[in-house]
């Protein structure tokens, strides 16, 4: 018994991380590509002090993303190059920002869809979807101790994680 519930929790959490990240239209186009330039869509601020919102949230999602591109050897860099071939619009879908209340802390969580289109080109190249990338709870409760940096963490790691899927296919 004991084997088919812990068959069962692999599976949902198997089938939970399969869902977080969902990749429509090919990455490959991006193997030839130096420089991508990112820009960011939100509906409305997140928090009262939107110019100290854009900085974190902005800065962390390129760093986490270029540590898994340019950190793992790969010459894709992700950034503010309006010059660039390629532009990645990254569009907030969804933000649950966390909250410090000592045991019960909880971080921040974001999904974000992002979409790849040539630059002067309205048609869309390819378009991934980050699930609920949650922002890690030492850095709710050490480094990013103000509101905009506790979302900045969830942004972070929706940045790795779409770092690690344009690395995955860049490899291929």
């Amino acid at each position: 018994m004991k084997k088919v519930y812990l068959m069962a929790i692999c599976l949902f959490i198997s089938i939970t991380c399969i869902q977080a990240q969902k990749v429509t239209g090919s990455l490959n186009f991006l193997k030839e590509v130096e420089k991508l330039h990112f820009q960011f869509e939100h509906k409305q601020p997140m928090t009262e002090k939107e110019d100290e919102e854009k900085e974190y949230v902005q800065n962390v999602f390129l760093k986490d993303f270029n540590a898994e591109t340019v950190g793992k050897g790969l010459s894709l860099e992700g950034g503010y190059f309006p010059d660039a071939e390629y532009i990645a619009t990254v569009k907030t879908l969804w933000l649950e920002p966390g909250y410090i209340a000592g045991p019960f802390t909880k971080p921040a969580e974001v999904t974000v869809e992002i979409v790849i289109t040539k630059s002067g080109s309205s048609k869309e190249l390819s378009r991934i979807l980050v699930k609920q990338a949650k922002g890690s709870l030492s850095d709710v409760t050490h480094t990013y101790a103000t509101e905009a940096r506790r979302i900045a963490s969830s942004y972070g790691e929706a940045g790795e994680k779409l770092g690690k899927k344009v690395a995955k296919a860049l490899k291929k």
